[in-house]
């Protein structure tokens, strides 16, 4: 921890102390995560409902998964059109 404590800019006894004091606040957890390359808050996550886990990231890859499905439909479409014309 002493190690943690002085790579995130801090005194080296910064962690142990806030750890023996109970005084763990959210940007610390941040920075914790972001230093670990862990998501510290993924156990919090989990407890919510199903509808609130959803983070803004997931939702635009969710809608970019839309587009693209139908972006690909429209072009199997035209691609059928011009093979049935070649059929012909």
């Amino acid at each position: 921890m002493n190690k943690l404590s002085v790579k995130m800019g801090y005194h080296r006894t910064f962690l142990s102390e806030r750890l023996k004091k109970n005084d763990v606040k959210v940007s610390l957890l941040l920075a914790l995560s972001e230093e670990l390359g862990i998501n510290l808050f993924e156990h919090y996550e989990n407890l919510l409902p199903l509808g609130l886990q959803n983070t803004a990231r997931e939702l635009g890859l969710k809608r970019m998964i839309t587009q693209l499905q139908e972006e690909l439909f429209r072009v199997k479409a035209e691609r059928d059109k011009y093979w049935e014309a070649l059929s012909k």
